[in-house]
């Protein structure tokens, strides 16, 4: 599996090192396990993913073709399960990716440069300033969710901001601007290790200053990302 994924996402395995792309393997194992998948070619789909759409996918509200597939009661073979959830998937990238993934390179030189901005206000107002800006940056994809399920999402990273105690408004819209890009439990997610490490430094006090770091180290993981995509 690891030599698998090597091949399969090069880059990323090779950011997070070996015991990174172990940790997730296991994850995967675990989690596709609570789905009754035990066989080989299915529990290797549902890694790929995780690397594809964050660790958590299956649980996340911005995918809900993974939940209805892998929860539906009439399909009982994990084959069959497997299958549904390719076709799902198919289906979702075709229409927020769009031909050579246009869409989603686009949507990531959006982010990048909504990520870069800094913020004099004090607060964020979900539906008046973060919403429509996210709607602008990945149109496709914001009509693909429909603005109850995108709020949901958006709603869901102001959620660990506050829990991390983050309070500017340049860290709260990160942290949901990360919800949307990176999967509703990104805080933890052994794929981003540096984001993790970042908001548990011992060393700095303030989560505000924190989410700055953050967001310094948000900015250097989409040029690489941006990078690697021109290339190949």
């Amino acid at each position: 599996m690891v030599a698998h994924l090597n091949n399969f996402a090069q880059r990323h395995c090779e950011v997070i090192g070996e015991d990174g792309v172990r940790q997730v393997i296991r994850l995967g194992f675990e989690n596709s396990e609570r789905y009754g998948f035990t066989m080989q070619g299915p529990m290797r789909f549902f890694i790929e993913l995780m690397f594809m759409f964050g660790s958590y996918f299956d649980t996340d509200a911005q995918h809900p073709w993974a939940a209805e597939a892998l929860n539906d009661p009439i399909l009982t073979g994990e084959l069959f399960r497997a299958d549904s959830l390719h076709e799902r998937m198919t289906d979702y990238l075709n229409n927020i990716a769009g031909p050579d993934n246009i869409y989603t390179k686009k949507a990531l030189h959006e982010t990048r440069r909504m990520a870069s901005e800094t913020l004099t206000s004090t607060g964020i107002d979900l539906y008046g300033e973060l919403m429509p800006r996210v709607e602008r940056v990945y149109p496709e994809k914001c009509a693909w969710l429909g603005k109850d399920r995108l709020s949901a999402v958006l709603e869901g990273g102001l959620s660990i901001a506050q829990t991390e105690s983050v309070t500017s408004a340049s860290g709260l819209r990160l942290f949901a601007v990360l919800a949307f890009a990176l999967g509703h439990r990104f805080i933890s997610d052994p794929l981003y290790p540096w984001i993790a490490a970042t908001m548990n430094h011992s060393s700095i006090e303030d989560p505000n200053v924190r989410a700055e770091k953050l967001q310094a180290k948000t900015l250097l993981y989409l040029d690489r990302v941006l990078t690697y995509l021109e290339k190949n």
